[in-house]
């Protein structure tokens, strides 16, 4: 289910409707409805082109796991510390890639 609402949440932010996806990708709007509701899965060809066309980073299910308890914890700071906390991985970030 966490890939169909990727898509529809993706498409969504791009203010694409489904049947401008669904052009894009060669498929019926209903196909992709199927895929935004959950009640199919495309195919790795097609899910392809629809994470490029969306901009969507595929991320697997360990990444998933680490961004769910980094997000847990970062829930639990208080205000400043989720400022400080920011900072120092904007900073952590820029250095890597100066080097």
């Amino acid at each position: 289910m966490e890939i169909a609402r990727k898509i529809r949440e993706s498409r969504e932010r791009k203010r694409m409707t489904q049947k401008e996806l669904a052009e894009k990708i060669r498929i019926t709007t209903k196909t992709l409805q199927n895929y935004e509701n959950g009640s199919t899965k495309p195919n790795k060809a097609i899910l392809d082109e629809i994470l490029k066309i969306l901009e969507i980073r595929e991320t697997n299910e360990k990444e998933q796991e680490q961004e769910n308890e980094l997000l847990r914890y970062f829930r639990k700071l208080n205000e400043i510390e989720k400022e400080f906390y920011i900072a120092d991985m904007k900073t952590r970030i820029l250095k890597k890639e100066i080097e």
